[in-house]
């Protein structure tokens, strides 16, 4: 598929899974699992003007 003709990890091996929408992908080993966590925060919440 695209995600392994154009990864530049191509010498680790296949691609498996990416995140929802496949903007992050990342490969994954027979012994090790990769792990994207997304999130965001409001920022006018924390940011106070002084």
């Amino acid at each position: 598929d695209t995600c392994n003709r154009k990864s530049n990890q191509q010498n680790l091996g296949t691609i498996k899974s990416s995140n929802l929408c496949a903007e992050i992908v990342e490969y994954s080993s027979p012994t090790e699992t990769a792990v994207c966590n997304l999130a965001s925060i409001a920022l006018p919440r924390f940011v106070k003007e002084k």
